[in-house]
């Protein structure tokens, strides 16, 4: 009867060797995907902060551009103020003389004209940046031969910020432009509301048909993907620091961006 009992308990040992061997392994396979998960996250926020560190560096970026844009402009209004006042006695002489002379009005125009230049303000708001930003966009247009439109309604001078405002309509054009310079139908055309509670821009444009698409997300069509495609990242960031929105809608020929920013959560 000895070796029966001396079986069974082998047996029982074995059991409980596998048992045991089951639950290490199980053991092991749990702590393995802890692992993983603790990497995986690891590695998810690196690319989180490269990524907002990347987009902050574009954001600066664009604000030291609008910066030197204003910056040119003044310099280049003051020069050409100090070019006048340098030679404005001798222009006086020229155009009182044409005056005394009732029958060149014609020329009076045309000196005038010649001497002040063809400084021309396509459109004027009670938003300063946004005078700035889009008469730059139109003069640029015009060299492509793109057609421009531009509607706006209500006070602009209390919105978003004026960084934010310049980042916005910045993008959104320079978007526009670069997509419509690939068509010969070319098309532009902005629009910029403003109510009490809301502050919607839309910007319009033809384009070539071609968009290409990554998880639902617009992507950029340049060669270099890494270091392009934060426009639409920095739009959609500002947006939803006013608790507003950003969508895109697209038809065979044409582009639509739309950005909503919600006022009265920063009044």
């Amino acid at each position: 009867m000895l070796f029966p009992q001396i079986t069974l308990s082998i047996y029982l040992k074995g059991e409980v060797i596998n048992k045991l061997l089951v639950l290490v392994s199980l053991a092991q396979f749990f702590l393995i995907n802890i692992f993983v998960y603790i990497i995986l996250n690891i590695m998810n926020s690196e690319h989180n902060k490269i990524l907002e560190k990347e987009i902050m560096l574009e954001t600066e970026k664009n604000q030291y551009q609008f910066i030197t844009l204003i910056e040119d402009q003044i310099k280049e209004k003051v020069d050409m103020m100090n070019k006048l006042n340098h030679d404005m006695k001798n222009h006086k002489i020229v155009i009182q003389k044409m005056i005394n002379n009732l029958d060149d009005n014609s020329n009076i125009n045309n000196y005038i004209n010649e001497l002040f230049g063809d400084d021309i303000s396509y459109i004027s708001t009670d938003n300063n940046a946004i005078n700035y930003i889009i008469n730059e966009k139109i003069k640029n247009s015009q060299k492509y031969n793109i057609d421009f439109k531009c509607i706006i309604q209500g006070n602009l001078k209390e919105s978003i910020s004026t960084t934010d405002l310049t980042i916005v309509i910045g993008n959104l054009l320079d978007n526009a432009i670069e997509a419509t310079l690939k068509t010969n139908d070319r098309h532009i055309q902005i629009k910029i509301i403003k109510d009490d509670y809301k502050l919607v821009i839309s910007v319009s444009n033809t384009y070539n048909g071609t968009i290409l698409e990554k998880k639902g997300n617009i992507i950029s069509t340049k060669k270099d993907k890494n270091k392009h495609g934060y426009g639409i990242s920095n739009i959609k960031l500002i947006c939803n620091k006013y608790h507003g929105s950003s969508y895109i809608e697209y038809s065979n020929n044409m582009f639509y961006h739309t950005c909503v920013f919600l006022l009265d959560t920063f009044k």
